[in-house]
């Protein structure tokens, strides 16, 4: 059923300090502009190496360490430390492509929640396809030490050093756009169209999730970012975490309304009211929503 559309597209404070962390994340990544050195930074978040960037995110990091045939200790230590400490906050408050949705989701189209099922069935898409990827990028590093690098190379062309990158939207639109605009030479001929076929499937792929994303807010988020797949997880049994007071709840819903992700907070609580989802980015929105107050907080979870 459709959502109140003035709950979803209203810029509370709340809302404009998260859009204002995570623009603040977005500059912060992308510091070499101004001649800053790349760190050895990395983060749970959808941010890919650029020409600009001081950082990377730490599942483009697994990947590019995985087709090197190089265990991802650095990596998944990172997943699981920030994961178990405060679940996918980071894809709520740093991400720089949480930034693009959440500024797309403003604009005042009717928004729809799909079932908890729906949600649930589009999760599992997404965690296979980013266990596809897993393997397919330790299957090219296997290859490059056991096999021969130089047929490797050749058979897998533009997917060899990356596989997730070449498809992906955060890339197509913090890499390759910025590319094409910099250093000109955009495909539009019939020739040109044909000749570079990956980079206009890599565009229409960016295009379709924003323009769900107008309808289904933070539809990647929700469905096919493989870094919020695994930190959801993980972060699932998070130290911190969003937690229901049953006394003081009742039951009114608006927590769930206001919830970008689609979390149906009241179904998915353990046996001792700590809400446990694997789509919770711990926005807060449910938090300043409720009007019991202390009937739904931020706690540690022990």
């Amino acid at each position: 059923m459709p959502w109140e559309k003035n709950l979803r597209t209203r810029p509370t404070k709340l809302r404009l300090l998260r859009i204002f962390t995570q623009g603040l994340s977005l500059f912060l990544f992308n510091l070499a502009i101004f001649n800053f050195a790349q760190t050895w930074l990395i983060l749970p978040v959808e941010a890919p190496q650029t020409p600009w960037s001081t950082s990377e995110g730490a599942f483009y990091v697994m990947q590019h360490m995985l087709t090197s045939a190089l265990i991802p200790f650095l990596p998944l230590a990172i997943f699981f430390i920030i994961g178990g400490l405060v679940g996918r906050a980071f894809c709520g408050w740093f991400c720089p492509f949480g930034l693009v949705q959440d500024l797309v989701g403003f604009i005042p189209t009717e928004k729809y929640e799909p079932t908890e099922e729906s949600n649930k069935d589009g999760r599992h898409f997404g965690e296979f396809l980013t266990v596809v990827f897993i393997i397919v990028a330790a299957f090219i590093g296997s290859q490059m030490i056991f096999g021969d690098p130089e047929k490797t190379i050749q058979g897998f062309g533009d997917f060899v050093s990356d596989p997730y990158s070449v498809l992906s939207p955060v890339v197509t639109l913090f890499l390759t756009i910025p590319l094409y605009i910099i250093h000109g030479g955009w495909p539009l001929s019939i020739d040109a169209i044909f000749g570079r076929l990956l980079f206009w499937i890599k565009i229409l792929i960016l295009l379709i999730i924003i323009f769900i994303t107008l309808y289904i807010p933070r539809t990647y988020c929700r469905y096919l970012c493989p870094t919020g797949i695994i930190m959801g997880r993980i972060g699932k049994h998070s130290l911190i975490g969003i937690s229901v007071d049953p006394i003081k709840c009742t039951d009114c819903g608006k927590c769930e309304d206001v919830c970008p992700m689609g979390v149906r907070i009241l179904n998915n609580l353990d046996d001792a009211n700590h809400l446990r989802s694997e789509a919770c980015i711990m926005c807060m929105d449910c938090v300043v929503s409720c009007e019991e107050d202390g009937a739904i907080s931020l706690k540690i979870r022990l």
